[in-house]
């Protein structure tokens, strides 16, 4: 038999883009977010998809005040470079 040289295969592992880190969820207004990247527009929408509050992050963390809307779930939005991420929460 003719000898073959085999290379050893390799397999390339994508890694998941990290999510928001936000705690604490739930929360009475005032919590803090980890983003995955800096430089993100922030959205944070109510139950019934209007925006409650929208701010721009240079940083890839922040801390947020949203103590004067009403208890509910609530969603928060973040573009970056990498793209969109979500997270829901809960205001009490």
């Amino acid at each position: 038999f003719p000898s073959h040289d085999i290379a050893p295969l390799s397999a390339r592992c994508e890694k998941e883009s990290p999510e928001i880190l936000m705690y604490p969820n739930p929360n009475h207004g005032i919590f803090s977010v980890h983003f995955p990247d800096y430089n993100n527009d922030v959205i944070i929408l109510n139950s019934s998809g209007q925006t409650i509050y929208k701010q721009f992050v240079s940083s890839n963390q922040s801390q947020f005040n949203i103590e004067e809307v009403p208890a509910g779930i609530y969603h928060l939005m973040s573009h970056s470079i990498s793209g969109n991420k979500s997270v829901n929460f809960r205001k009490d």
